[in-house]
């Protein structure tokens, strides 16, 4: 029923109808706010709405995440704000609508911040404004994941010298950034972290490191 209403309420909203009585941060069983929504699928107009009637900017989805989180046997539990939902899926402009009104950049429950869940996706507009805006290019989430280990897992070359560009360290999490983008094939980037600087002889486990049989690929 929650639902049905969150949809009724954001159908609504282009034509100026809105039920006060209805709390404009109320979430549905998934944890997602009307702006939530908005933010995720990147309609600027119903952002701003929500906004100028009162949405949380900083909220993140409720309780009903984590119990969610649970059904599906996840320890670690990835809880979103609006911000991250924008970024997450490159709509930048919404991104930028959002920090104008406060969204913490650096903010991000289990510690993946916007600026990690955007380097995993490649989308290095976001990436720029959002290292523009303060977010912390060396933040590590709670698996010791940065943002530049998400990239460099992911194959995303512009991200990930953008961000060497810009401080991250190349060896965090014993060098682990090099390791998965060699464990994916993503010999451009395994090149380029080593010339930044990445050390060939780290393990991110006791195992020898799993790059090494991609080095001699080429």
């Amino acid at each position: 029923m929650k639902k049905l209403l969150l949809i009724a309420m954001f159908l609504l909203m282009p034509y100026g109808v809105f039920n006060y009585a209805i709390d404009i941060n109320t979430a549905d069983r998934a944890g997602y706010t009307p702006l939530m929504y908005a933010s995720k699928n990147g309609y600027l107009d119903r952002v701003k709405y929500l906004i100028e009637k009162g949405a949380d900017v900083n909220r993140v989805d409720s309780i009903e995440a984590i119990k969610r989180n649970r059904r599906y046997g996840l320890h670690t539990f990835w809880i979103s704000t609006p911000l991250i939902l924008a970024s997450e899926n490159g709509h930048l402009e919404v991104v930028k609508y959002l920090v104008e009104k406060g969204a913490d950049v650096n903010s991000g429950n289990s510690g993946k911040k916007a600026l990690m869940y955007t380097s995993e996706k490649g989308h290095l507009d976001i990436v720029k404004y959002l290292i523009e805006k303060g977010a912390d290019v060396n933040a590590k989430d709670n698996s010791g994941n940065t943002a530049l280990i998400y990239a460099s897992e992911k194959g995303h070359l512009d991200v990930v010298k953008y961000l060497v560009e810009k401080g991250v360290d190349v060896n965090a999490n014993n060098g682990r950034a090099l390791m998965r983008a060699s464990s994916n094939g993503h010999l451009d980037i395994v090149k380029y972290l080593i010339e930044s600087g990445a050390d060939v002889n780290a393990r991110d486990t006791p195992h020898p490191s799993c790059y090494t049989h991609i080095l001699h690929t080429d």
